[in-house]
């Protein structure tokens, strides 16, 4: 087993130390030698000396039976490492749905921006057409038809920009769906908002049991408890077993079959302090995981209340922007009234219709940054649409948006 922690901090020992103060292939040797002993016994030499005519099969079988708990806690730390490592790859998917979401977001956006400056300048046309008509007529003077003129030429300039700003929000999102930039996508829904009333505390408590980050950390701990076993499994004696099996066809001589078996102990009394050492820092690296994971809660408890700020900010924005879009609708609709009657000038509804305008750029932005918000807390608090997907998970608690909300 080899590896670490990475990012998460640590790491448990290489391969050569999850076998403690003796290494499989020493445990595998001793059973050599113990079977060698037993051919000696048995009268069959070390070293054979054949002719060209002669003829020697072996086989030999070793197996370490028993080497302090160490091999089990080595298997323990690896599963629990490769559970660590799927969590941190969970993280980061979270934070590319993340970038998903808010390419997404921005294209709707975009595209939203589009359709109010098109709009925008629909209605700036139709009322440069009305003050010409009304400059034939010596109702308004050439001033009237100028300002609409300019004002015209703005609304052209805001399509403008904001059709780039479309192509740069797609090429985004092309970008991180690793499609070609000329592949044709069609988005699905529009930006809508919608109170949530889970409570902090709630979310939080949501947070610590669903993050990526803190579960693979969990892994990592639990991983690095068993590496302490592992290293404490070299005070515990060490037991290996040899089979053999030797065939010995000779044309002068008879043939000679001979089996062997043995067991081997070692138990290594005295080190130089290093079984000691590698135990301290085993328990050293757990306890500066340990200290992780207890940042890793205030940081994901910060990272979640942030958040929750960034919704609950999106939503007063939303609210006031509402509020917002209607007096300008209706001082639009007065200004045209009094215009209509003789009482106002064009320029009077021409800053109504650039009030309106610009009302309705700040609703569509306010509802973007609450939809970009609202993922930043679904990452915060470990929710993802693909694990959801994958295993149910309860609904979040939402209350249906009203238009007093």
């Amino acid at each position: 087993m080899s590896g670490g922690l990475g990012g998460l901090g640590g790491g448990l020992k290489s391969a050569e130390k999850q076998a403690g103060g003796m290494s499989l292939p020493q445990l595998l040797q001793m059973g050599s030698m113990l079977k060698s002993g037993l051919q000696i016994l048995q009268g069959v030499p070390d070293h054979i000396t054949t002719d060209s005519d002669s003829r020697t099969d072996q086989f030999t079988l070793s197996q370490v039976l028993y080497a302090g708990g160490q091999i089990k806690a080595a298997i323990d730390a690896s599963k629990y490492l490769a559970q660590s490592q799927e969590w941190r790859k969970a993280a980061a998917e979270d934070a590319l749905e993340f970038e998903a979401k808010r390419a997404y977001y921005s294209c709707l956006l975009a595209d939203a921006l589009v359709q109010v400056a098109e709009e925008s300048v629909t209605t700036f046309k139709r009322h440069l057409t009305d003050a010409e008509q009304m400059l034939e007529v010596g109702m308004v003077s050439g001033f009237e038809v100028l300002r609409a003129q300019t004002e015209l030429g703005a609304r052209q300039s805001n399509v403008v920009t904001a059709k780039n700003g479309v192509r740069l929000a797609w090429t985004n999102l092309r970008r991180i769906l690793a499609v070609p930039q000329d592949t044709a996508i069609q988005l699905e829904g529009q930006l809508e908002w919608q109170p949530v009333q889970a409570s902090i505390e709630k979310l939080v408590a949501q947070a610590e049991g669903s993050r990526p980050e803190y579960l693979a950390l969990e892994k990592a701990v639990a991983a690095a408890e068993r590496d302490i076993a592992r290293a404490k499994g070299q005070y515990r004696p060490q037991v290996a077993a040899n089979a053999g099996w030797i065939n010995i066809e000779n044309d002068d001589t008879s043939d000679s079959e001979t089996w062997s078996v043995g067991v081997g102990v070692q138990w290594d009394l005295y080190t130089g302090g290093r079984r000691k050492h590698e135990v301290a820092e085993s328990r050293a690296n757990l306890s500066s995981l340990r200290h992780q994971q207890e940042d890793l809660l205030q940081l994901i408890e910060l990272d979640v209340r942030q958040a929750f700020i960034q919704v609950e900010d999106s939503i007063a924005k939303i609210r006031s922007e509402k509020g917002t879009v209607e007096l300008a609708r209706e001082g639009q609709r007065l200004a045209l009234v009094r215009f209509e009657e003789g009482l106002g000038t064009q320029a009077e509804v021409l800053d109504a219709e650039l009030a309106l305008t610009n009302a309705e750029t700040a609703l569509v932005q306010a509802l973007h940054d609450y939809a970009v918000a609202l993922a930043a807390l679904d990452r915060a608090t470990g929710t993802s649409w693909v694990r959801a997907s994958a295993q149910p998970q309860p609904e979040p608690e939402v209350a249906e948006a009203t238009e007093e909300g």
